[in-house]
């Protein structure tokens, strides 16, 4: 499967992907992995479009906003990518009554919390998110009461702990070198957050993102 390859290919995904979308009729499936795959494949051109259509087009999915806030936050577009994320919470349906969400969508404001966490605290001032932009993400979790929220903390509360861990080796780096290693490697994403790639394609598989 392509979404097993560290960076997939464009040349060898375009093709399969025609012939599964003509193969799949109005079926989502190959959509949405078309999609991951432009996600991994971090393609700057194509990746929020292509989500961006599928999210006009099928409101109730969640996959798509999902994708849009990661390639912002990988584009480094953190107040974007913020935004985003509020209205991923936002669309997120509340459960039935009697019902409590489920561990996929705990996940998901968990994931949230690592996200707008690291925008908080964890990028250089030049790419600094308003703080106006991230009461928003809180205020749309914190509508969803208080399991979103705990999850919504726990994401937040593993961030902090990374920060820490990399302030204390800041402070006791022996030289300025490794000090300024350190402090690159302190706001790279990949420390405190990744994207799901493997989990969401089963879902994609087992229809379960249309649940």
């Amino acid at each position: 499967m392509h979404l097993r390859a560290a960076q997939p290919n464009r040349e060898t995904i375009d093709p399969d992907y025609a012939v599964a979308r003509e193969l799949a009729g109005k079926e989502l499936e190959p959509r949405l992995l078309y999609g991951l795959l432009l996600l991994k494949a971090r393609d700057r051109n194509d990746t929020v479009p292509h989500f961006e259509e599928l999210s006009l087009e099928h409101p109730d999915l969640l996959l798509p906003l999902q994708g849009i806030a990661w390639m912002q936050f990988d584009l480094r577009r953190y107040p974007a990518g913020v935004m985003q994320l509020a209205e991923l919470a936002g669309r997120i349906p509340a459960p039935e009554d009697g019902k409590t969400y489920d561990a996929h969508t705990l996940g998901l404001f968990t994931w949230a919390g690592r996200l707008g966490e690291f925008a908080a605290r964890a990028v250089p001032d030049a790419w600094q998110v308003p703080a106006e932009t991230l009461d928003r993400l809180d205020a749309a979790v914190a509508r969803h009461g208080v399991d979103a929220r705990e999850a919504f903390e726990q994401g937040r509360a593993t961030v902090r702990k990374v920060i820490a861990d990399f302030d204390r080796c800041i402070a006791a780096a022996d030289t300025d070198a490794t000090e300024a290693r350190l402090r690159i490697e302190r706001r790279q994403l990949g420390h405190y957050a990744s994207f799901p790639f493997e989990e969401e394609a089963a879902r994609i598989l087992a229809g379960l993102d249309r649940e």
